[in-house]
């Protein structure tokens, strides 16, 4: 299992958000672009795959998005 880092999110991907103070969680991304009343795109929708809650997140909180590693 390892995360891998992307410029950019789509929806369907699922990824890990950490926010450095306790908050960690897998989730998939629903929207990849949520816009702000500056029309900046820096947000995610997501859906947590433990507890099914919706939340919008900061893109900066994506760490990664989950890959597994197979073993040759």
């Amino acid at each position: 299992m390892g995360f891998r880092e992307k410029d950019k999110y789509e929806k369907g991907d699922l990824v890990l958000v950490d926010d450095q103070k306790g908050f960690r969680e897998l989730v998939i991304i629903i929207s990849p672009k949520i816009p702000m009343y500056h029309r900046a795109y820096e947000f995610y929708q997501v859906c947590s795959v433990c507890v099914g809650e919706i939340y919008i997140v900061p893109c900066r909180l994506v760490v990664g998005e989950y890959s597994e590693t197979k073993n040759v």
